[in-house]
């Protein structure tokens, strides 16, 4: 059984629940009719889906992404060592409701903090 705990605490601060996340890496959202959250940002969203939901949403403009943690397809910590891993009932239990993962590039963070002086 694979132990994730360092690597959880390695990525820890940077997941949030999904709408959360959206905010964080994105800016805000949309809440579709059909009840659905559709992120914004300055480029086309793509999103990535596996077979029980989404996995992932990705900017084309500035390539800001939420990742689903405990998907093995792009989980950042699921991922690696020559293969992807099925999450432990501990790690799910640690990540709670902080399921999404948000990555902003180097330069548009960079871009956020010109921004803000």
């Amino acid at each position: 059984m694979t132990d994730f705990s360092k690597a959880w605490d390695s990525i820890k601060d940077q997941c949030f629940s999904m709408q959360y996340a959206m905010i964080r890496a994105f800016g805000g959202f949309q809440i579709t009719p059909e009840g659905g959250l559709k992120a914004r940002c300055c480029g086309k969203i793509k999103y990535y889906s596996g077979m029980i939901g989404s996995d992932m949403a990705q900017c084309e403009g500035c390539g800001r992404e939420i990742r689903h943690v405990l998907s093995p397809h792009v989980s950042p910590i699921l991922i690696g060592y020559g293969g992807a891993y099925k999450p432990t009932a501990e790690l799910i239990e640690a990540v709670g409701e902080r399921e999404w993962y948000v990555h902003v590039p180097a330069e548009a963070a960079q871009e956020l903090t010109d921004d803000a002086n």
